[in-house]
């Protein structure tokens, strides 16, 4: 595990499993709390390390839940510094 974080509203944990070629999967995977916990939204972004940030990045401009930016728990900054 890279990353653990949550709040009132969400929670988000990263994972990093290793490859047999010495590369890494990462797995994103972020909770949020929809209708004041009667729902729960789960969005989970999985990709090889080398692109990883790079798709974090366009995914937090272009992707909203409910007019709200998601996967957005972790800055690539965060990432980078755990990498």
């Amino acid at each position: 595990m890279l990353l653990a974080d949550s709040s009132r509203r969400e929670s988000g944990v990263l994972i990093a499993d290793p490859l047999e070629d010495g590369t890494e999967l990462w797995a994103l995977r972020q909770a949020y709390s929809l209708d004041g916990g009667d729902t729960i939204a789960l969005v989970i972004m999985i990709g090889l390390d080398s692109v990883f940030l790079d798709a974090l990045a366009d995914a937090q401009d272009d992707i909203t839940l409910d007019g709200d930016p998601v996967l957005s728990l972790f800055s690539v900054e965060d990432i980078e510094d755990v990498r």
